[in-house]
């Protein structure tokens, strides 16, 4: 068994948030809890708000740690709650409000423990030697609790970040393994709470991947594509043949669980649209809004018309909740006709500006370079013209004087040597008769 305790954090609903978010995305459940009244949602993070608020400063407000059984370990999940419970009494947690969370988003179940370093009285909870103290604890009930111990040094783990940065999704890298990246990036979409092909779409495309669905003898395929930065391809197409993996069938059964839970999207579409209508209300362009959410961690795809271009659908990818929410979903924010008034009524360019500066800058530059090179060839052609005239000798200067070869500057050398050395001998000699 591994614990590995996070560092600390200003705040407790970072750790909220990704446990809470997996137990959405119905991959992650609330096994136990302590000091606690209700395993409300909103009642969680109105408690651990409460003790955040203190009246004393703490900087670091958050505990959150992560209990990793190894598959030798003989322990039951009662076994494995016990052990918790008793760690965070040793840590000096026990009267503190705590959650725990059973993972089994991965092959390996383990656990999580999210719990606030600030006790009722406002005072930090004592976090000296925390890695030490639970290395104590762990050697002393391994056998009580029928686990057994890591290599010395990597029982207890101070991490600085065990949840990740949720914003930050893995995309597809050019200069990695096609297959092996397409198959972990094309799950990890699976895991976004979405519905139907066309929003898997969007996900893949943020995460660097192309799918594309196609009809065959023996059903419905999907193919996957890798795409650069840009969204251009960089691998050949991949289907499930050579993938290994049922790729259609995958996504229709993710599809049919996702839909069982869509209610429960609360809190992510409340945060979807607070930051859309942020978004809307300052951005000064289509381009500017985009960008805006782009930082946000939300991705906007707009669906347009191929002739005139114009926008008939919106749709947002949060890759901090994992979860794609369509502009009806929040249409009292964002729509499709709000943002045809946008342009309409001179609020959003017609034309994205920067995109226009870059361009008409990208022309000048081309055109420069044209013209320098054009005046270097005419200017290379009048001095040769003029000031190299015909019969002048191979190798000559502008003043027409030919620069002597190594033999003559050797045999020149060698001369004014020779003159010296006679001259001093002819010096020395006039001394010697004054002498």
């Amino acid at each position: 068994m591994i614990v590995e305790i996070e560092q600390a954090r200003p705040s407790c609903r970072p750790s909220l948030d990704y446990n809470e978010g997996k137990v959405l995305r119905g991959v992650a459940e609330l096994v136990a809890y302590a000091n606690m009244e209700s395993t409300d949602s909103k009642y969680i993070y109105e408690l651990f708000d409460r003790y955040e608020k203190t009246r004393y400063y703490v900087a670091e407000k958050s505990f959150h740690a992560s209990v990793n059984p190894s598959e030798t370990d003989t322990c039951t999940e009662d076994q494995v709650l016990e052990f918790i419970s008793g760690l965070m009494d040793h840590l000096g947690y026990g009267r503190q409000p705590f959650l725990v969370y059973r993972h089994f988003d991965i092959d390996r179940e383990h656990y999580h423990i999210v719990s606030v370093r600030a006790d009722k009285t406002g005072r930090k909870i004592n976090n000296y030697y925390e890695k030490r103290r639970a290395t104590a604890y762990m050697r002393e009930v391994a056998a009580q609790y029928g686990f057994t111990l890591a290599p010395k040094g990597s029982q207890v783990r101070m991490s600085k970040d065990i949840s990740g940065d949720q914003s930050k999704a893995v995309r597809f890298n050019p200069r990695g393994e096609a297959l092996s990246q397409l198959t972990g990036i094309y799950k990890a979409a699976l895991s976004y709470d979405h519905e139907g092909l066309s929003q898997l779409s969007c996900i893949l495309e943020d995460l660097g991947v192309r799918a594309t669905l196609i009809q065959t003898d023996g059903g419905q395929r999907i193919t996957l594509q890798g795409l650069d930065r840009k969204g251009n391809p960089v691998t050949e197409i991949y289907n499930e043949q050579e993938i290994g993996q049922p790729l259609y069938q995958m996504a229709a059964t993710s599809w049919a669980g996702h839909s069982a839970r869509r209610g429960r999207n609360a809190r992510q579409k409340e945060r979807v649209r607070s930051l859309v209508g942020f978004a809307f209300g300052i951005s000064k362009s289509e381009g500017h809004f985009v960008n805006i959410l782009k930082n946000k961690g939300i991705g906007v795809h707009l669906s347009k018309t191929a002739d005139t271009g114009e926008v008939f659908g919106i749709t947002f990818v949060d890759h901090s909740t994992r979860t794609v929410f369509k502009a009806s979903d929040i249409r009292d924010v964002i729509s499709v006709g709000l943002m045809r008034n946008a342009v309409a009524t001179g609020k959003w360019r017609v034309e994205d500006r920067g995109r226009a500066r870059n361009a008409y800058v990208k022309d000048a530059r081309v055109n420069a370079r044209e013209d320098s090179e054009r005046m270097r060839d005419l200017r290379a052609g009048v001095i040769a013209r003029v000031l190299r005239p015909v019969g002048q000798p191979k190798g000559a200067s502008w003043s027409g004087k030919v620069k002597p070869d190594k033999d003559q500057q050797r045999a020149k050398f060698d001369e004014e040597r020779a003159g010296a050395m006679d001259v001093n001998f002819e010096d020395r000699r006039y001394e010697e008769k004054l002498r």
